[in-house]
């Protein structure tokens, strides 16, 4: 019996690695096209600000109730990327953090944007009788607009949404 002369290949060609490696990089390419990973991560900024407004608004209706009077000087405006004079932080410190009074209390960490830069940042304000809380949104943009403020630039929350 004589063997056949046919060679039995045991690897892959050059052109079959390149075919592989091309429809791997086309799955890859539709992959990031469909999730759009940039959307999602604002998506997911989106979602901490409003849980942080929300936390926000309760230490402040709390700390009201308990001294009958809103947290930090009346008429002054707090941005969560700047500390009042005098407070040494830091940020997210609720006894020396953005908003000028001991809110220990009431939260345990005093939350700031995720990126706490000039045009994504939280604000707040409160006169005599009301107290407004505002944050800007990347993506979820129906919420500034369905609020019940006066303004659809900001996400509003508070119990007199004209103050700011």
């Amino acid at each position: 019996m004589t063997q056949s002369p046919i060679k039995k290949s045991s690897g892959m060609t050059m052109i079959e690695i390149l075919v592989s490696m091309a429809i791997m990089l086309l799955l890859i390419l539709v992959t990031v096209l469909l999730t759009n990973p940039a959307e999602l991560q604002a998506r997911g900024r989106d979602e901490k600000r409003l849980s942080d407004i929300a936390v926000l608004d309760r230490a402040i209706n709390e700390y009201n109730l308990d001294n009958a009077s809103y947290p930090d000087a009346v008429d002054t405006t707090r941005y969560s990327n700047a500390l009042p004079l005098n407070n040494t932080g830091p940020y997210e410190n609720p006894a020396d953090g953005w908003i000028d009074i001991n809110l220990t209390a009431y939260v345990t960490r005093l939350p700031t944007d995720p990126l706490n830069d000039n045009t994504y940042r939280y604000t707040y304000r409160h006169g005599a009788f009301g107290y407004e809380l505002n944050a800007v949104l990347e993506e979820e943009t129906d919420f500034m607009l369905n609020d019940g403020g006066n303004s659809n630039s900001f996400y509003e929350l508070g119990n007199d949404l004209t103050i700011l």
